[in-house]
């Protein structure tokens, strides 16, 4: 166990308040494990777009890991250089600190980011979460985020964690914000943001040789925790529909992602909300390449769950009585639409990048009939749920015991105050 000592944060309200604490991919992988195996302490610079909860988040993520033996402290970037400014006697209005001149604007961030440094320097024995950010989108252009020198130098990271939400949800929260809300801050440009500080993220930390991960901000419940304190057990990618699925269809595939976060580290892209059909080419690309390049390739297995899809077949049905199809064609219609999950392009999609880079995966296919394509992008794959899990331990061990306090499951199944209903037993899995 790590020692505990107190920090300094904001409340996101431009208020300085204490925070008080509640080469190759696998060379880079196996160098972090040992250390973290040998005992020795490991930084984390987590980075994220304004609005995306990558504050909120870190904090619940450290709520969890104290309930579990364990501590990290974390180190606002934003705070650091609030009280730069205010020691050094300047006066400006911190709405307008993207305003200010490019190279005040460093020497600001530098001097934070060096407070930062001694701290870390001076407690060797304690791990550090670092908030940052790659870069700002402000007034259309691209802002550096972050100070080189420290990064490379005395706050150089074990592992960089870059905090996404959907760009619908970060758009609205930053339209809030006063120092954001003329901005024009439109979905589109929020993506474009996201995507900038998902690729400056990777790019930092191969700048610096460190393993990566993208985490959504909800559907996580587990996951900063798993890959500081567990980075031996396997990062998981939790493929699923989301097209074609239906309640029941979610409730099934939440009751395995509950067993899931026990024993991975786990990305699951429903944390990341993808809103309904229509979307245009810019969220199609972005959501392609988030999941294929990003999602899939930082994780070492993908678990592909197609859910029993009574929603598409329901839809089938539908189209059957709205179209008058003769009882003989609607009957065989649905004879073949029963003969497995509904198909689905992304799963599939997700599934053979997998495959191809290498990547162990495992298809949960809850029919005896299967395509080819199933099959030969499939290391195994299984008809149940419970199937896939019993592998899964014999394979990788039993879950690790991870108590998860009550309100960290629940904020992972509630983004944005719209209810979601945890699967039974979510608490005692």
């Amino acid at each position: 166990m790590h020692k505990q000592m107190s920090m300094f944060g904001d409340n996101g309200d431009n208020e300085i308040v204490p925070l008080l604490s509640d080469e190759d991919v696998l060379d880079k992988r196996s160098e972090y494990t040992q250390k973290r195996h040998d005992g020795k302490r490991v930084i984390a610079w987590v980075t994220g777009v304004s609005g995306c909860g990558r504050r909120e988040y870190v904090k619940l993520q450290q709520q969890l890991t104290r309930a579990n033996g364990e501590h990290f402290e974390v180190l606002d970037g934003a705070y650091f250089m609030r009280k730069t400014v205010k020691d050094s006697g300047m006066s400006m209005n911190w709405d307008n600190i993207l305003d200010v001149r490019m190279d005040t604007l460093q020497d600001i961030r530098r001097k934070a980011y060096r407070e930062m440094a001694d701290i870390i320097r001076d407690n060797g024995d304690v791990d550090f979460a670092v908030l940052s950010h790659g870069v700002f989108d402000w007034h259309n252009m691209v802002i550096p985020g972050y100070d080189p020198s420290t990064f490379e130098g005395d706050m150089k990271p074990d592992i960089c964690i870059n905090v996404m939400d959907n760009e619908e949800f970060v758009s609205q929260e930053l339209n809030r914000r006063t120092q954001w809300k003329d901005q024009g801050m439109t979905p589109e440009r929020a993506m474009r943001w996201l995507s900038e500080e998902f690729n400056e993220t990777k790019n930092m930390a191969d700048r610096v040789g460190v393993p990566w991960y993208v985490i959504t901000r909800y559907m996580a419940p587990t996951t900063m925790y798993m890959l500081l304190y567990h980075p031996e057990r396997p990062w998981v990618y939790y493929a699923q529909q989301m097209t074609h699925a239906d309640d029941d269809a979610y409730d099934e595939a939440d009751a395995l992602f509950c067993k899931l976060v026990r024993m991975f580290a786990v990305t699951n892209p429903k944390g990341y909300e993808i809103l309904g059909y229509g979307m245009n080419d810019s969220t199609c690309y972005f959501t392609d390449h988030r999941d294929t390049q990003g999602f899939v390739q930082q994780n070492d297995m993908t678990i592909a769950f197609h859910q029993n899809a009574d929603g598409y077949n329901r839809r089938l049905r539908d189209f059957a009585d709205r179209h008058g199809l003769e009882p003989e064609a609607a009957e065989e219609l649905m004879a073949l639409a029963g003969r497995g999950p509904a198909p689905s392009a992304g799963v599939m999609a997700e599934l053979s990048d997998a495959r191809g880079s290498g990547k162990d995966t495992y298809t949960i296919w809850p029919s005896d009939y299967f395509s080819p394509f199933i099959r030969s992008k499939s290391k195994r794959i299984f008809k149940t749920p419970d199937e896939c899990m019993e592998f899964l331990v014999e394979e990788y061990g039993p879950p690790l015991g991870i108590q998860i306090p009550k309100h960290v499951m629940d904020d992972a199944f509630c983004p944005h105050g719209r209810k979601r209903i945890l699967p039974p037993n979510a608490y005692s899995l």
